[in-house]
């Protein structure tokens, strides 16, 4: 599987779904305009039928302005609605709730754990789930534009009736859609959809209004216009609803392969074919367990894990049947259901809540674990670049790290679950609450330094009152020893925690974070990524920023903002500007384009131009991203070792253009 590649082929298919639609729509132009032609020969026979003038150019192109107009307006606002509120919108229209990060609910807490899991060891922002409480069978979905607005929605039944194992494949199936690149092509699906359905409502609605009309009307001029309009609305009512036929053929052929795919993925990142054929083989022993109460299903019905929305017809069905997805996993399956009817229908037990760690004296946790970088030198006109951050080093692949991206295995999902639980129980807390979460992270950026601390707290205050500098307080000591390793996977988690803050709450947050960073008058790197990656993804989720479009395909298109990046990286691992500029040169050579890169200076590095670069990048081409993520891994693993400083800044990078990257493992 190949994270850049798929990308790549999924906006093929968008090519290949407009060619379609464009076809399906050109059909439904010429029924409709044959029909009016018919109409105004209506009169003619014999001989003059056969003279009448068929081709009615002012006809044609009303037709063709109209209906263009209404499938393209109406499917361009759909697309962009759920554009602006990501995959929330989708959650949101299916009638989700979203599951708050500190529940309770023994099976929300299971899913939301499974869920967690599964996006630290991938390598991307934990996404937030949403629970169909009205829907008691079993189903999933993964919605959104890109990983960094995804959000995963499951069905009451699910977390209900499926063991963790089942539970485990059917997330690691919707990741795959995340990593595939189907979210994107799933929401021009339903916006398409929409434009077409838009059609045959307006016919409908034409069609009644006529019907009503007529009956009040005496004369005979008046009844037929009435008719007319009656014939007209109906015409266009039945091509709509042909249309969508042809619409509902083409998203069932795209979305049965897109299944295969994802199931082949989910036994990839598993390692354990039981889990997804368990889960199929669960929904296949109860017919109809997987659907969709809702009518606006209907629009998402190629979203869903299983099939959600029966179809009349056996070829609109958007997924293969079960047992042939079974059997593609386990071909030994005999087609037998009944050992899985057991026991199924009821509340299975949750999983046993841990115990909490004891708590560790604070004085020692700190000599156990130093804290680099936490007030430490900054770099660009504000300071100097600094050699890499103390750590132990480890050899870096930078092929391993590529092939890695976009990725889960067993491996990265046993670390995630070890690194969580070993964060101190306070914390752990804290991440999961919305009040608490950004008490952590203002704790990440509260300088050493007493009076510098002080003006932030003062910040903290106006802005979001004393409690919040109380709990700030509270947390520091902890937050202050957190280990280096998992700075970033709890950012990760408060990524998605503050993105159940209100709009006005998350905007005081944004004031709060960059007033904190610019307190002592310069910036260093961590407190740049924290910046950059927080701000810049809640951003997204807050309707703020909108989804990066594709606008650069050569390298020669970025040179300034790659060789920023790139000086950026190499300068943070490289004291010595020999070995800096040797592992520039090693980096800029991996790239592959004849482009003459150039090492800048390290006075002219700053954080301004590389917050543009990292835009800028995030706007390539899926295959040139491939090729600057190799050069950023190149120039990190130069020397041929990696501290978890550069890992970290590594795979903040890759994050930052969306480019999800496992935890670096020793065994890498």
């Amino acid at each position: 599987m190949d994270f850049f590649q798929n990308q790549d082929k999924a906006r093929t298919k968008t090519k290949v779904l407009v060619f379609y639609f464009g076809l399906a729509i050109s059909s439904m132009i010429i029924l409709i305009y044959i029909v009016i032609a018919c109409a105004l020969n209506a009169n003619s026979s014999g001989k003059e039928a056969i003279e009448a003038n068929w081709f009615h150019p002012e006809v044609l192109l009303f037709v063709t302005i109209g209906v263009t107009s209404v499938v393209g307006l109406a499917s361009l606002f759909k697309v962009s609605e759920i554009r602006r509120g990501g995959g929330e919108q989708v959650a949101s229209m299916l009638g989700g709730r979203r599951i708050s990060s500190a529940t309770t609910d023994q099976h929300e807490r299971v899913v939301m754990n499974v869920v967690e899991e599964m996006a630290l060891a991938s390598g991307v922002p934990v996404p937030p789930v949403y629970v169909l409480d009205q829907e008691p069978g079993i189903n999933a979905f993964a919605a959104g534009f890109t990983p960094n607005d995804a959000v995963i929605g499951v069905n009451r039944g699910t977390i209900e009736i499926m063991n963790r194992a089942e539970l485990q494949g059917v997330i690691a199936h919707e990741f795959s859609h995340i990593f595939n690149g189907d979210m994107r092509l799933n929401v021009r699906l339903i916006g398409w959809l929409f434009g077409i359905q838009m059609l045959a409502i307006i016919g409908y609605y034409i069609f009644r209004f006529a019907s009503i009309s007529s009956s009040g009307r005496n004369n005979k001029n008046g009844n037929q216009i009435a008719i007319a309009i009656f014939v007209g609305g109906l015409v266009i009512m039945v091509v709509g609803f042909l249309g969508q036929i042809c619409a509902r053929m083409i998203q069932a052929a795209i979305s049965r392969q897109r299944e295969y795919l994802a199931d082949a993925s989910a036994v990839q990142f598993t390692r354990d074919p039981n889990t997804i054929s368990g889960a199929l083989k669960v929904i296949g022993a109860s017919a109809g367990s997987s659907a969709i109460k809702i009518p606006t299903a209907q629009q998402a019905s190629h979203m869903f894990f299983a099939e959600g929305v029966s179809s009349a017809f056996g070829g609109l069905s958007t997924h293969p049947p079960i047992a042939d997805r079974i059997r593609k996993i386990d071909p030994q399956f005999d087609g037998n259901y009944s050992k899985y009817m057991q026991h199924r229908y009821q509340r299975p037990v949750a999983e046993k809540p841990q115990p909490k760690a004891a708590r560790k004296d604070p004085a020692e946790m700190l000599k156990n674990f130093p804290i680099p970088g936490m007030g430490g030198e900054g770099f660009g006109p504000m300071g100097e670049m600094t050699k890499n951050m103390p750590g132990a080093g480890m050899p870096l692949s930078p092929a391993a790290i590529i092939a890695g991206v976009g990725m889960l295995d067993d491996d990265h999902v046993q670390h995630s679950q070890g690194m969580i639980d070993s964060i101190d129980p306070l914390i752990k807390s804290a991440v999961h609450d919305p009040f608490s979460a950004r008490c952590v992270v203002y704790s990440l950026l509260l300088d050493d330094k007493e009076a510098i601390r002080k003006k932030q707290l003062s910040v903290i205050q106006q802005a979001e009152g004393q409690t919040t500098v109380a709990e700030t307080l509270k947390l520091l000591p902890y937050v202050k020893r957190l280990p280096q390793s998992q700075r970033l996977p709890c950012l990760e988690i408060v990524q998605s925690t503050l993105s159940e803050l209100s709009l006005e709450q998350y905007k005081r947050f944004g004031y709060s974070v960059i007033e904190l960073v610019k307190a002592d008058q310069h910036i260093d790197l961590f407190e740049f990524i924290l910046q950059h990656l927080i701000l810049s993804h809640l951003d997204r989720r807050f309707g703020l920023r909108p989804p990066a479009k594709v606008r650069f395909h050569q390298a020669k298109q970025i040179k300034a903002d790659i060789e920023m990046v790139l000086a950026v990286l190499v300068y943070v691992g490289h004291a010595d500007e020999k070995e800096a500029a040797k592992a520039f040169r090693l980096a800029s050579e991996s790239i592959g384009e004849k482009v003459p890169f150039e090492l800048m200076p390290k006075s002219k590095c700053n954080f301004k131009l590389l917050d543009n670069g990292l835009e800028r990048i995030n706007e390539a081409a899926p295959q040139l991203k491939k090729q600057i993520l190799h050069a950023a891994a190149t120039a990190v693993a130069a020397d041929e070792r990696i501290t978890i400083s550069e890992a970290e800044l590594f795979r903040a990078f890759a994050e930052s253009i969306e480019c999800p990257v496992p935890p670096i493992l020793a065994t890498e």
